[in-house]
């Protein structure tokens, strides 16, 4: 396991611990490049304390699946709270994650605004979607405008997560680094 690479390169073969410790040390770094295993471990900490978190706060609602389902505004109360920390505080090294790891593949940064559209388009299906959902009944039919709006959105967010995960996917090539600071001798 290499662990002396600097902070300023990326690091390859990051195990999960180390991938965690620079996702935190480069918090707001979005200059450079990370590694693959770099991403995909911070990715899979991130989805673990998501639903850890996701988790506790059903339990501690109360709720019952069909009102979750109904709508997950049911349960937007005191225990969002360390949801919204853990999203407040992880969103920025996030984004910066996405942007070094893009360049690690050759691509621009700026590709990462790509993830922002799944935000957007998550926010405009839940205002179309229907508010009433039970485990018994079938679901009312979506018909008109709501169900054009919901299609087009889950449509984009399909795209943008498909090509974002392939770019994630994708390896290092040399031409990533033009992004990276010349070192200071």
């Amino acid at each position: 396991m290499t662990t002396d690479v600097p902070l300023d390169r990326p690091l390859y073969d990051a195990s999960f611990a180390q991938a965690v410790r620079r996702f935190w040390a480069k918090y707001a770094v979005f200059s450079g490049r990370a590694g693959r295993a770099e991403y995909w471990w911070w990715a899979l900490a991130a989805a673990v304390v998501g639903l850890v978190l996701e988790a506790v706060r059903f339990v501690l609602v109360g709720a019952s699946l069909s009102d979750y389902l109904a709508s997950p505004l049911y349960s937007l109360r005191w225990t969002s709270v360390p949801s919204l920390v853990w999203f407040a505080a992880t969103f920025v090294p996030t984004q910066a994650l996405g942007v070094r790891r893009l360049h690690d593949g050759g691509r621009t940064g700026w590709w990462q605004l790509l993830s922002l559209v799944v935000f957007a388009t998550s926010f405009v299906q839940t205002l179309f979607l229907p508010r009433t959902v039970s485990l018994t009944t079938p679901p009312p039919m979506l018909t008109g405008v709501p169900l054009l709006v919901t299609g087009l959105a889950s449509a984009v967010t399909l795209l943008v997560e498909v090509v974002l995960i392939v770019w994630y996917t994708s390896p290092p090539v040399p031409a990533g680094e033009r992004f990276e600071r010349p070192r200071r001798s």
